[in-house]
């Protein structure tokens, strides 16, 4: 019988995690004392992190002295979102079914809790303290944006076509949870508009409300083209980097089936530098497109890939404008950070001119 799911980080006791770490294959394991730290604040705003330090009585097959606990965030509002976009049922699939084929590291995950109808959730990862954090603030430059696209390519790659498809518990990008969300856009735009509206273009400030209406249509044509695994929130802050150019690829909560273009926009757009991809964009898809390739799958030419970008960006600003409305910044990292993917979004999206498919 599976262990109870926590609900606190209180609920995390010696007897619950010495059960837990059992579950997930650590026989013999006997937790004698462990505290929690919360971490990673300002970063996460649909989850709530915490570093468990633990003492054993008996570390049975052996095991780790520190772990990762992640569960849903104490926040209504972000709450509401994560279970409107099945966010933590994703992540918990991700470590069921794909983390051990997934071609760019990840974080081992030692516990997986999942209860869908109840909403409660509790994954036990990895700490990867070892490793330096990502930081979206630090805009990538030319190599590191090379390096990071070329990585996407390879998952893109890996799971293009049938092998993504294979995973049917995976919803498509246009699964009813992305429209649910599309209708809470009314109310959200002037809440979002009040806090972002300085940052925006005034000739885009229509752009989201003309969008919304023809969204629906746009996101079934979008994932009926040829598709992949997308993680959804490629972006600086979910990456650890070790030494000799490794790194750790994390938070697979916005994970979806869907064309590769949309992880594309997402991570050019939101952690690059504007300038550098202003002037490197067609190298850059090139690089993306040998890249994917290379996996035995070709990426789409460059002008469809450019047209799915346009469409990515105006999507983008419709569910962002209902997220935005909703998150909680929770100091002020979180607001640099929110406004940050406002003006870095901006600019690639006057680079790539989203305005012919703007109604």
């Amino acid at each position: 019988m599976s262990v109870e799911i926590p609900v606190e980080i209180t609920d995390i006791t010696p007897a619950w995690l010495s059960a837990a770490l059992q579950e997930g294959g650590m026989r013999g394991v006997e937790v004698e004392n462990v505290t929690s730290q919360r971490i990673a604040e300002g970063v996460g705003f649909i989850g709530q992190i915490h570093r468990l330090s633990i003492d054993y009585a008996d570390t049975g097959d052996g095991a780790p002295a520190t772990v990762i606990a992640k569960m849903p965030t104490g926040d209504p509002g972000g709450r509401m979102v994560g279970a409107m976009m099945r966010l933590y049922e994703k992540e918990s699939g991700f470590y069921r079914h794909l983390a051990d084929e997934c071609p760019s590291g990840t974080a081992t995950c030692y516990y997986n809790g999942a209860d869908i109808e109840a909403g409660n959730y509790c994954l036990l990862l990895e700490d990867l303290s070892g490793f330096e954090p990502g930081d979206q603030l630090t805009p990538r430059n030319l190599d590191q944006a090379r390096e990071m696209l070329a990585q996407l390519a390879r998952i893109h790659g890996s799971w293009a076509g049938d092998r993504g498809a294979a995973h049917s518990w995976l919803p498509s990008i246009d699964d009813a949870s992305s429209l649910v969300m599309l209708g809470m856009f009314d109310d959200a735009y002037p809440v979002t508009m009040e806090r972002y509206a300085h940052v925006i273009p005034s000739y885009m400030h229509d752009w989201g409300p003309k969008f919304a209406k023809v969204a629906p249509q746009w996101l079934a044509d979008f994932a009926g083209q040829p598709s992949t695994i997308v993680h959804g929130d490629y972006r600086t802050d979910n990456f650890m980097f070790g030494d000799n150019g490794t790194s750790r690829l994390l938070d697979w909560q916005v994970m979806s089936r869907s064309p590769g273009a949309y992880d594309v926009y997402y991570f050019l757009g939101l952690s690059c530098d504007p300038q550098m991809v202003a002037d490197n964009l067609d190298p850059l898809l090139e690089l993306y497109r040998e890249e994917h390739a290379a996996t035995g799958t070709p990426a789409p030419d460059v002008e469809t890939l450019l047209q799915q970008m346009r469409g990515v960006g105006l999507w983008l600003t419709t569910l962002g404008t209902v997220s935005f409305s909703q998150l909680d910044p929770a100091n002020e990292r979180g607001e640099a950070l929110f406004l940050s993917m406002w003006e870095r979004g901006i600019s690639l999206a006057e680079r790539i001119d989203l305005s012919p498919l703007v109604p």
